[in-house]
């Protein structure tokens, strides 16, 4: 009888992580007598263990031999069952985009490589007592009570034959200079704010309220009217903007948001609902902010933004160009890297799409001389590459690279990063 409860209270720990040095290392530091250590160095092979059984914590790398680790982490979000799991990502690269995304995936640590071996095993201990004590219901966001996307995504696919249902995403304007300057508590600080004056809007009458990601809401729409949807958006907007935020000085301050719209249902897949309301998002935002976005609408500025693609697969330059000029973006690409490099010269885009292997000149080269280039200083740059090519990314990194597309690639994943990144490339210098 004391044998059956010991292994009642035995915890999985999920490693996904394909170095086996990295893995052995784990399994010794992280050993524990309650505690069972999975490892796993694909994300074909974490999802089958997944599928077994619970795990209480997941230690996932960002390059994996079959896919992205933020790929496999948004996927982690949308599924109920994982969606409150705590997530650490552990990598060699420290570029601050990528950070940036996954605490924006909820991830609950980033950890570079190399680390302290004592210190990691403290804190996963600590980690894995708070969760411990934690109530994590799976449609529910632990922080601010509110839905989560998994929930999100359960009453889309819930949706009848034929039904819809406006979705609106809201990310909040200037979050990520507010980050920079005072840590990411500061930013949940804010979050729980926003996500208690929210509540005082919406009630579960009206829409299901969402915190989808790190500063990004969410509502559901019960209604597949978009004058609805579009009414229910100011709604948001307009309560982010009422909300008085205290400030470290202990003076109030008010923070902005901006929203995308859209119908899911016939025209819109309600898979890719979020996604596309999440890039309407983003592209409100490099327009300056404080604004609400529809499918069918543009805003200056940004439909006319220019993308230069420099990539010498036919197949994925085809499907690269369609889906950015679907999303506005007027799209030059180019096949060979000295043709790309002196085409970047003769004009300034928004933003640039770099394949690593290229004829002529290789994309790090276009990169480094790039980067050279005064006008070039801050316009992002996204490296293509091939799955498992740790070693092109860190390298593009150290180059200059503000992000990785890692191929085959999510067409919703891409154009979000996209609006993101130009977002950011036009956001005014410090000082």
């Amino acid at each position: 009888m004391t044998t059956r409860r010991t292994r009642s209270r035995r915890i999985r720990v999920l490693v996904v992580e394909d170095a086996p040095e990295i893995q052995h290392l784990l399994s010794v530091i992280l050993a524990a007598a309650d505690r069972d250590v999975v490892l796993t160095g694909t994300a074909a092979a974490a999802r089958e263990e997944l599928a077994k059984k619970d795990v209480a914590l997941i230690i996932l790398d960002l390059i994996l031999p079959d896919t992205d680790g933020r790929v496999l982490l948004a996927e982690l979000r949308r599924d109920t069952r994982t969606a409150t799991v705590p997530v650490v990502v552990i990598t060699s690269y420290t570029d601050p985009e990528v950070r940036a995304e996954c605490y924006g995936l909820d991830v609950d640590a980033y950890v570079e490589k190399p680390f302290d071996p004592d210190i990691f095993a403290a804190d996963i201990t600590d980690r894995l007592e708070r969760a411990a004590t934690l109530p994590r219901e799976g449609g529910r966001d632990p922080l601010t009570g509110l839905a989560n996307l998994a929930r999100i995504t359960r009453e889309l696919e819930g949706l009848g034959e034929g039904d819809g249902a406006g979705v609106v995403v809201a990310v909040l304007d200037s979050m990520r200079d507010l980050l920079e300057g005072h840590g990411w508590g500061v930013g949940d600080m804010v979050v729980a704010r926003v996500a208690a004056a929210l509540q005082r809007v919406f009630t579960p009458e009206d829409v299901v309220l969402a915190r989808l990601a790190a500063d990004e809401f969410g509502l559901l729409v019960r209604d597949p009217d978009p004058e609805r949807a579009r009414e229910q958006a100011g709604r948001l907007v307009d309560a982010v903007r009422r909300a008085a935020i205290p400030g470290l000085d202990g003076e109030t301050f008010r923070l902005t948001a901006s929203a995308g719209v859209v119908i899911a249902g016939e025209a819109c897949p309600r898979s890719e609902a979020v996604d596309r309301a999440r890039a309407l998002a983003y592209k409100a935002q490099a327009a300056g902010g404080n604004r609400i976005l529809g499918s069918a609408e543009s805003v200056d500025g940004v439909a006319d933004a220019l993308v230069l693609v420099a990539e010498d697969d036919d197949i994925t330059a085809k499907i690269l160009s369609h889906r950015l000029e679907k999303e506005g973006f007027r799209v030059v690409r180019y096949a060979d890297g000295e043709d790309a490099y002196r085409g970047a010269l003769e004009q300034t885009p928004a933003m640039v799409l770099l394949d690593v292997r290229m004829p002529g000149m290789d994309g790090f080269e276009v990169l480094q001389r790039l980067r050279k280039t005064p006008s070039y200083a801050r316009i992002p740059i996204i490296m293509l590459t091939a799955l498992g090519g740790e070693t092109d990314i860190v390298r593009g990194f150290q180059l200059g690279a503000d992000d990785y597309i890692v191929k085959p690639f999510s067409a919703t994943e891409l154009v979000a990063r996209v609006h993101r990144l130009i977002r950011r490339g036009r956001e005014p210098r410090a000082g």
